[in-house]
Parts: C-alpha cells; structure tokens; sequence
C-alpha cells in the first residue's frame, strides 16, 4: 500500500527519456510491467562560476591570468571578460575541460592604463555561469623625475580581490632594458614610493609586485601579481655656464637697493633665488 519513489541522475543536455516499473514474483515466475511514462529532460541548471587566481602584465604588455576550475564537473569552457567601462564583455572563450588554467590576452592595453577582469563557465550543456565577483584589475605603475632632487616619484593603483588578500608591493627596478635583470628596490604597503639619489642622464625601468599574504609549503608567497614595466629617463639639467654679480648700488632717498647681474642666456632659465647676508 505504501507509494514507491526512485530518484535518477541523468546527464543530458536535451532527449526524450521515458521510465516504466518492472515486478517479478518469484513462486510464479513471472514480471508484472507498468504503463511507460517519460518526458523531454533539458539540463538549465548554471554550472559554479570559476574564480581568478590573479592577473599580471608580463615584460611585452600581455596580460597574464591564473584561473582556478569550477566546482561543477560538467564545466568545459572558460569565458574571458573585460570591463568596458560600463558593463563586461567578452574576449575570449577558451577549451580547458575544467582544468586550472593560465590565459594570456595579446590584445592588452595595460602599458597605459589598468585593465579590469572576471571570467565564468560553460558546461557540457552550453549552460553558462555567473560572472565572477573576484574580478582583479592589473596594476598600472607610473614613474615621474625630478630634476632638482634627483628622486623618482612612482605610483600606482592598489590590487583588488587578491586570494588571501594584498601583504606587500615589491618595487622593482633595471638599470640594463626593460628585460632585466630587475633588482629588489623596497617593500611597502602604500601605493606610492620615492627612489632617491638616480643618476643624471642615465636610463631606469620600474615594475610592481604585489604579493598575497598566503604561503606555499616553501613558506614563500604562493600568490602574485606583476604591473607593468615603466621606463625613465633622468634627464639632466642644462646649467649656465655662468652667473656674474655686476653691481649693488643704494637707491636714496628711497633706501632701496638696486641688484645688477649677468648670465649665460644661451640656456634657458626658470627663475633666479637672490640671497642676502650681514656676513659672508
């Protein structure tokens, strides 16, 4: 008298299934059949969303991103979004079977600016998932040079939605190409960092690294995320060649004094600071 349920997984995307109840009774040896009963079967359910590992920028300008798989089994392609501005859109859909992944985009602007992306899945049923939430944006580092204190001011943006979240940046910096070898300069939590005592007339490239605050079994950082190379020059001033005090003379009865003096006018100079002393 009791009802009878079974519960059947099945793997199609879309196909007609039909069911139907079989009973054996043993003492007469024979098999009682049901009516059949079935109905199309289509597969709507999203697979899980991927996540982002991190995103680089590599030493040509490329962007480098490390994508972790989905919990859904059946996922078998990643789609690679940007943001424009206003909404994602889609770059690029990429076979990976549901397997980590390292993408490279080519077709990066990020030598200009900070670039912003997520990803999502589609499963064997061409279901696709929400777009990650852990959206990561490359770090963009800008260097400027002042002539007068020899220094180098670099800034950048923070890194956003880092696993396990942003330790440190690494300043880095090459005094041979844009290539390297890069030599550690300092580490600091802000997002800007002042390089002191450059050499006039000489060439420096810089890059940031932010590092996550996981460790590896090495117990070295498991999680980074590389800015751009930016070049400088650190052009040296033009002096003149020379700055001759011709004559100091009292202006009475005003009691002013007149100062009268002489350069080199085949460099061009900003401004002039005039001193004065009882002594000397």
């Amino acid at each position: 008298t009791a009802a009878y349920s079974f519960s059947d997984t099945i793997s199609v995307c879309k196909d007609s299934i039909n069911y139907r109840v079989e009973l054996y009774d043993p003492v007469l040896s024979c098999t009682s059949v049901s009516n059949i009963k079935g109905n199309w079967f289509i597969d709507q359910t999203k697979p899980g969303t991927p996540l982002l590992d991190s995103v680089s920028v590599d030493i040509n300008g490329n962007v480098v991103m490390g994508i972790n798989p989905s919990y859904s089994h059946d996922t078998k392609y990643f789609v690679i979004y940007k943001w424009n501005g206003s909404s994602w859109t889609a770059i690029d859909t990429i076979w990976t079977n549901n397997m980590p992944t390292i993408y490279t985009y080519t077709n990066s602007n990020s030598t200009n600016s900070s670039e912003e992306f997520s990803v999502a899945a589609i499963d064997s049923c061409g279901n696709l998932s929400l777009i990650a939430n852990n959206y990561q944006k490359t770090i963009y580092v800008q260097a400027t040079f002042d002539v007068c204190s020899k220094t180098a001011s670099l800034t950048w943006n923070p890194y956003i939605n880092m696993t396990g979240g942003v330790n440190h940046y690494e300043v880095l910096y090459s005094t041979v190409s844009k290539f390297g070898p890069f030599i550690h300069l300092a580490d600091t939590t802000a997002t800007v960092y002042i390089h002191k005592n450059l050499i006039q007339g000489a060439n420096y490239w810089y890059r940031i690294r932010a590092h996550s605050n996981l460790k590896n079994v090495a117990g070295r950082d498991s999680i980074t995320s590389s800015s751009n190379v930016v070049p400088l020059l650190t052009l040296a001033a033009n002096q003149p060649s020379y700055v001759y005090l011709s004559d100091v003379t009292v202006l009475n009865p005003a009691e002013k004094i007149a100062i009268k003096w002489y350069v080199d006018k085949t460099v061009r100079v900003g401004g002039f600071t005039v001193y004065r002393a009882d002594t000397y």
